[in-house]
């Protein structure tokens, strides 16, 4: 058992470093699924599933083009504190990218139609595909200068920045979608709106802050350690993507609408969390954790505490699936409701990568990764071919489970990254989900009422037995715990205090 004071370190640490991300998350997310009752009365299932073949389709372009660069630039920054030669670092990696984007927009002007009937078996979407891949293609320089401003601690021009876009977003897609009736073209030409003024604009502040200034010897050291990560991108994009193209072959495009409101719904709310702290995780702390003396406890708490409270936000989201989606969307959405527990046990064993994977971030040896994706990119159109075409949307559904799983746990094995996640306690987890949530689908509920109060009983049930189960946690952490959280709230007293104090703590 780890001492009180290294509890409290990793407690510390979780409660520091992504408040304000995390605030900033909680806003985005609830203007997005505040307006699903809106969007989804006026875009039909049929345009839903074809904007998600647009957005898995992009994906493919992000993964050939920024080649893991701003991962290179965020490593190679922490290698050194003199300022100038961090300039360097990012103008370098700036540069590279732009260069891969210009390129990209030449091979996408050349090749969008091909592109376009490779998708759709058809060109009525061409100009979609042109205007969805070009969006994204002038967006990435503005990627990798966030991803900067993030090593660099700049929180609240982070924050900031987040907040203003969303606000855009919202308001030129309601204008657009809503009021005059544009549907999937509303939709792309607001993404492309938003991309312009923001992702773009952030890239050409990035080169009047640090210069144009190439550094020839870090050229190549910066391909090698991002090129890895290209076909990694492509990999993630058929993991969470490649069902829509089975789906789209082998049903239609509601079926494709169906499953991409279903992942939308967990996949959006576990964001909230997610997004917030590896934005954190893996431009900063994740090397600055290595430096402290007890290293290797304080990853595997980081992980317990994350993955447990990740566990229990998605569980609720599985326990109030039906709920969600008659709130959220029009009534001819109804079936995606029967596919979002799947999902979402699929999306939190999809995460246990995020620190299996922390050992290859700190040696840099980032060919093991390509690895691992290259092996579950095969699991992914196995899995997918044998299941969708007999199961439809359910056999989606179970690959996502299997491939999930696969990626977390062989990447564990090929990068000895087990060691930084508390193997026992999260199979604990695991059975606690399954249990509860098979348990609550036997039970029938009458009116809403009922069902809500139902639901709430499962949550609350879930929350106690993961906090007083001896397998889920020790009566001296749980007590730790506890007196942590009431020594904050003490200490900050208000809720417009709590999110002052979080944000002079992210801002140093």
């Amino acid at each position: 058992m780890n001492s009180p004071s290294s509890l409290r370190s990793t407690l510390v640490f979780l409660s520091k470093n992504s408040g304000l991300f995390l605030i900033t998350r909680i806003v985005g997310v609830c203007v997005s699924i505040g307006l699903l009752p809106l969007f989804t009365r006026y875009l039909t299932t049929s345009e839903y599933g074809i904007i998600a073949i647009l957005d898995s389709t992009v994906e493919i372009f992000s993964a050939l083009f920024a080649a893991g660069l701003g991962r290179a630039v965020v490593r190679f920054f922490h290698d050194t504190s003199d300022e100038r030669q961090r300039r360097r670092v990012v103008s370098t990696g700036m540069i590279l990218t732009t260069i891969s984007t210009i390129c990209a927009i030449i091979a996408i002007a050349v090749f969008y139609r091909p592109v376009a009937f490779l998708a759709f078996k058809t060109h009525e979407y061409d100009r979609f595909v042109f205007l969805a891949v070009l969006t994204l293609l002038i967006g990435i320089p503005g990627g990798m200068a966030s991803s900067v401003l993030m090593a660099s601690a700049r929180s609240r021009l982070i924050c900031t920045i987040e907040l203003l876009r969303i606000i855009f977003s919202a308001s030129l897609r309601i204008y657009l979608v809503v009021f005059l009736e544009q549907g999937v073209s509303g939709v792309l030409w607001t993404n492309f709106a938003t991309s312009v003024l923001f992702n773009f604009g952030l890239g050409i502040w990035m080169f009047f802050m640090v210069g144009i200034s190439v550094d020839r010897s870090l050229i190549r050291p910066m391909i090698r350690y991002g090129l890895p990560f290209a076909p990694t991108i492509i990999c993630t994009f058929a993991m969470n993507s490649l069902n829509r193209f089975y789906l789209q072959n082998y049903g239609s495009s509601e079926q494709v609408g169906y499953y991409q409101f279903a992942y939308h719904l967990p996949y959006t709310i576990c964001m909230i969390i997610v997004s917030s702290f590896e934005r954190i995780w893996s431009s900063h702390t994740v090397f600055t954790v290595s430096q402290a003396p007890d290293a290797s406890n304080q990853y595997v708490r980081i992980s317990t505490y994350f993955l447990s409270f990740l566990s229990f936000v998605l569980f609720s989201v599985a326990i109030f699936a039906n709920v969600l989606v008659k709130i959220f969307a029009a009534p001819s959405y109804a079936p995606a409701a029967l596919y979002i527990p799947f999902i979402a046990f699929g999306l939190w064993l999809y995460n246990f990568h995020i620190f299996v994977r922390t050992g290859v971030f700190l040696s840099k040896d980032t060919y093991l990764i390509t690895i691992n994706y290259g092996l579950t990119l095969g699991l992914t159109f196995l899995f997918n071919w044998l299941l969708i075409p007999r199961y439809g949307v359910y056999g989606a559904a179970y690959a996502s489970i299997i491939i999930y799983f696969s990626f977390s746990f062989i990447g564990g094995l090929i990068y000895k990254g087990f060691g930084y996640l508390d193997l026992r306690r999260m199979t604990s987890v695991a059975i606690l989900w399954i249990s509860l949530v098979l348990i609550r689908y036997q039970i029938g509920s009458g009116s809403i009422y009922t069902e809500i109060l139902c639901n709430i009983f499962f949550v609350v049930l879930f929350l106690v037995l993961m906090l007083y189960l001896p397998f889920c946690m020790s009566k001296e952490e749980r007590g730790e715990i506890f007196a942590f959280v009431k020594n904050k709230l003490r200490q900050n007293g208000s809720i417009p205090q709590i999110f002052k104090s979080k944000g002079n703590i992210t801002s140093r």
